[in-house]
């Protein structure tokens, strides 16, 4: 957890409470990360966000969950044929029948290979017992994916003018903790960690348009839906991971 959770778990009673310091990044380059079947459906499916969903199941029946593809194993082959993807790095599911027949193994195969993944927690039988349904059939043999801009979204071209020259109208909120600025940062961009960004708003300008980032753009989704509840009109995030190495930055595209 964060510092802050680490506190605040304390003071909840709690004796030992760690922090991780890498953080999420870090985190998510090694190991997959837990999905509800609520947070797919509600945040994915429903509002029909791009994603790719692999069925690990060995012999699938009874249906499927929407839009999934056959992957039953992480062999070469099947790995393989996520490489047309990989500077893309679609949002990848995987689901089994319980959460505990092969799921979690095959999204770590995939983490290995580079590209971040999640893990359906109780698979299908945790979904069906969400109530949701499945789609009748068999699972696709083919990925495919086609990005979608997300509400707030930045364009790779405009991120990349935006950083170059931060214009006065705007502010380039950077979410990263103070270990991953430490190893570079935009000129000009305003520093407040994610984990701190609810109890700072104030430090924030509501006249200006405010655009975050973070290295992987899954926390300045976070903070773009976080400002925008909090009363900021004018807020946009960048979506792809901004890594800095010896105080280089490096976008992907």
């Amino acid at each position: 957890m964060s510092p802050a959770a680490r506190d605040a778990a304390q003071a909840l009673g709690y004796t030992n409470a760690k922090v991780y310091h890498d953080g999420l990044p870090a985190w998510t380059k090694k190991n997959p990360l837990a999905l509800s079947p609520k947070l797919l459906k509600e945040a994915w499916l429903d509002k029909q966000q791009p994603l790719v969903v692999l069925d690990a199941r060995k012999k699938p029946a009874g249906g499927v969950i929407p839009g999934a593809v056959a992957f039953p194993d992480a062999s070469r082959a099947a790995l393989d044929k996520l490489y047309k993807f990989r500077k893309v790095k679609p949002p990848i599911v995987v689901y089994d029948a319980d959460g505990a027949s092969g799921a979690a193994a095959i999204a770590s195969k995939i983490v290995a290979e580079g590209h971040p993944a999640m893990v359906l927690t109780g698979g299908v039988k945790a979904w069906k017992a969400a109530g949701y349904e499945l789609a009748p059939g068999a699972p696709a043999r083919e990925i495919v994916f086609v990005p979608k801009p997300k509400a707030g979204e930045v364009a790779v071209a405009e991120f990349k003018a935006l950083v170059a020259a931060v214009p006065a109208d705007t502010v380039l909120l950077d979410v990263r903790n103070a270990d991953e600025t430490a190893t570079g940062a935009f000129q000009g961009a305003v520093n407040i960690p994610s984990d701190q960004l609810a109890s700072r708003t104030a430090e924030l300008p509501k006249e200006k348009r405010i655009v975050a980032h973070c290295s992987t753009g899954t926390r300045a989704e976070m903070a773009y839906h976080l400002l925008k509840g909090a009363g900021f009109q004018n807020v946009a995030f960048f979506a792809r991971a901004v890594e800095f190495e010896d105080g280089k930055a490096e976008i992907a595209e």
